[in-house]
């Protein structure tokens, strides 16, 4: 296990998020997110998973299909694995075995179960993220940045 406990994980929601500005606020918290990670202010890390799944929302979700220019995600996407304040955590065949048991034991996604168990092997427990699947997971603690939202 690396030792990332002092680091956060950002999920693929929130870097959706920082990439499209349709909902003002949101953008704004997202970007205050990373802002804070280039500036040593937080700690933050992001999964392959992660990455893979922010792609995946532009390329399959209704509302983003024609909307969005996928060459300019890509770009996004390869700035954020060019930040090297950000760490970026890769899954392993022993990760997979973790993850279905986190999903079988918290009926949680399968690949919220992925993130999950790819935070367990290097000591984070906290994820930024809109999803509700964290919340059921043990030793993991999901923190919504939009909440405040008043």
């Amino acid at each position: 296990m690396s030792e990332l406990n002092a680091y956060s994980l950002l999920d693929a929601n929130i870097l959706v998020h920082a990439f499209d500005n349709s909902d003002e606020f949101k953008h704004e918290m997202a970007n205050e997110l990373f802002e804070s990670a280039l500036y040593g202010e937080m700690r933050l890390a992001v999964t392959t998973q992660v990455l893979s799944e922010t792609f995946n929302v532009f390329t399959r979700h209704k509302y983003f299909k024609n909307r969005v220019n996928l060459e300019e995600i890509r770009l996004f996407i390869a700035d954020i694995v060019d930040i090297s304040e950000i760490p970026k955590l890769s899954s392993t065949p022993k990760t997979i075995l973790s993850a279905m048991e986190l999903h079988i034991t918290f009926g949680v996604e399968f690949y919220d179960a992925v993130i999950a168990a790819t935070m367990k092997e290097h000591g984070i427990t906290t994820i930024y993220t809109e999803d509700k699947d964290f919340d059921k997971i043990e030793g993991i603690k999901a923190v919504n940045p939009f909440e405040k939202r008043a």
